[in-house]
């Protein structure tokens, strides 16, 4: 089990940044094509601009730190046998950010425990697809994969 809720929100505020950056590029642009006689305009706009954007970052940042707090609760839920819990608050993280990798690996460990396996490797296989230099979710997908293979073959 592994949430890097740290990494996550970095991620997201690279995100956010860069989107703030683009957004702002574009703002200058166009304020350097108008006319000069448009420039008493510009405040007004500036702001109602300025203001959606920042909005929609807020939103963006407040969107991820509910997911990771969810994906949070699990790990604990986890650790002490509530499997059915953990289930449910990583599948509401899922639903708030579907590319949450860590939200599909703790998920396929509750499959797994389930006995789930085909579920269980969806959600190994997302996780992978999503996060690929995070090697538990590959360890727990060639798990899975040998416990079908043995199951299969019995």
């Amino acid at each position: 089990m592994y949430c890097h809720l740290d990494h996550i929100l970095k991620t997201k505020l690279m995100v956010i940044s860069a989107f703030l950056r683009r957004a702002c590029s574009l703002w200058a642009r166009i304020v350097l094509s108008l006319p000069r006689a448009c420039f008493h305009q510009i405040d007004a706009m500036s702001v109602a601009v300025l203001l959606i954007v920042l909005s929609h970052a807020a939103s963006a940042l407040a969107y991820d730190q509910e997911a990771a707090r969810l994906v949070d609760e699990s790990l604990g839920l986890i650790r002490s046998g509530h499997f059915n819990m953990a289930e449910r608050r990583l599948k509401t993280a899922i639903k708030l950010e579907p590319s949450l990798a860590e939200a599909h690996h703790n998920l396929g460990l509750v499959y797994c425990n389930f006995g789930d396996l085909d579920s269980a490797l969806l959600e190994f296989e997302t996780a992978t697809h999503l996060a690929p230099l995070q090697y538990p979710s590959w360890m727990m997908l060639a798990a899975v994969q040998q416990c079908q293979a043995k199951i299969d073959a019995a």
